[in-house]
């Protein structure tokens, strides 16, 4: 069997536990494959991958590798002939093996030592063991300096793997501050959207303001104090009785049905018992939305304020309001807008059908028109 038959199965014998079979019979103990498994052990980023193959009961693969390994690495050649090498003289005999191949460039020197020593022959080594005891030879000043040597080459590949983990490590932090980097330029696009949204606005507020002057030059509108109190029901003439529009049943409508005795808010008032058409957070289309009310022309008046609500989602959001009695135009504003409430006082007397017709024609389309405090007085 050849030094790297015999250093193979005494490391298998030692890694696995137990020095048995040809291990047994070849090594003689497991302590010689127990020092090479230390020496395999130092270098792991070289050698691990092979340890763990032999350790895995993939005997044929391990024994290859551990082959090519002995052929490509001095350090790991000359520890197995000094420790299996017994009797060899590899003194300055370097040994160049191809990947299958076990012949050495030059032939090992016959030794012949007891009765059945040591045989070496046509340039393969040969070692069998026999009877005789052969004594161990003193490191030479070539295997110390050797030893040295294999030394520095694993204080060399220690020390490549430190400049490796420090470049990593550098490059980790470079992914960092780019991560970081990223995190910012987004925030840098979120503060941009929200200056858009904000200039947006206040464009809208422009043009609310815009219509609003439009509409003070035209025809002023009469603004309730923000701060009065709710209005209340008025004082019924004798033999008459004031009741909210909102009480009375709707005979029919037209797109949405009106809310009715709602709470809303015209320009900061509170108006109980109101009626509501659209909604503060909803969508109005163009389209004229109307209810009608069946009065059985018992009724004299019909006070109310109306306005845009308060809570509409769009400030410009704005349009018209119109009072008939029986198909006849009793009441009209065109210019319905938020912040500017309209009290209107309407006569019908005499009418049977009262109909309420309301249209959003400018502006935003998410807001609600808002007939505060809707009374009828009517004959008892």
């Amino acid at each position: 069997m050849d030094i790297v038959s015999l250093a193979f199965a005494a490391l298998l014998s030692a890694i696995q536990g137990g020095a048995s079979g040809a291990a047994q019979a070849v090594a003689g103990d497991k302590l010689k494959g127990s020092q090479l498994a230390e020496f395999l052990k130092k270098d792991p980023d070289r050698y691990g991958d092979l340890l763990d193959r032999i350790s895995s009961g993939k005997g044929d693969g391990g024994k290859e590798a551990f082959k090519v390994l002995y052929t490509r690495h001095k350090p790991l050649q000359e520890t197995v002939d000094q420790l299996f090498g017994q009797g060899v003289a590899v003194g300055n005999t370097e040994t160049n093996v191809d990947l299958n191949v076990e012949q050495t460039n030059t032939p090992r020197p016959q030794h012949q030592k007891g009765r059945d020593g040591l045989i070496q022959a046509s340039g393969k080594s040969k070692v069998h063991v026999g009877d005789t005891k052969v004594s161990k030879r003193r490191p030479t000043t070539g295997t110390v300096a050797l030893m040295v040597a294999s030394l520095a080459l694993v204080m060399s590949t220690i020390s490549g793997v430190m400049l490796v983990t420090l470049r990593s490590s550098v490059n980790n932090q470079n992914n960092t501050i780019g991560e970081i980097h990223q995190d910012v330029t987004v925030i840098a696009g979120q503060v941009s959207d929200m200056s858009s949204g904000v200039a947006d606005a206040s464009q809208r507020v422009s043009r609310v303001e815009s219509q609003v002057a439009g509409q003070t030059k035209s025809d002023p509108p009469v603004q309730p104090t923000p701060t009065s109190p709710a209005p209340t029901m008025s004082e019924a003439p004798p033999g008459e009785q004031a009741q909210y529009l909102g009480d009375m049943g709707i005979i029919t409508y037209h797109g949405d049905r009106p809310d009715t005795r709602v709470i809303g808010h015209l320009s900061g008032g509170l108006y109980n018992d109101s009626v509501r058409f659209g909604s503060t957070r909803g969508f109005m289309g163009n389209s004229p939305l109307y209810a009608e009310w069946d009065l059985g022309t018992k009724c004299s008046t019909l006070e109310m304020t109306v306005g845009i609500e308060d809570e509409s989602m769009d400030a410009d959001f704005s349009g018209s309001v119109l009072v008939a009695g029986d198909g006849t135009t009793l009441w009209k504003n065109d210019k319905t807008v938020l912040g500017y409430p309209v009290p209107a006082r309407v006569n019908v007397s005499g009418v049977l059908r009262l109909r309420i017709t309301v249209q959003h024609t400018a502006g935003g389309s998410y807001g609600a028109f808002l007939l505060g405090s809707a009374t009828v007085t009517c004959s008892q």
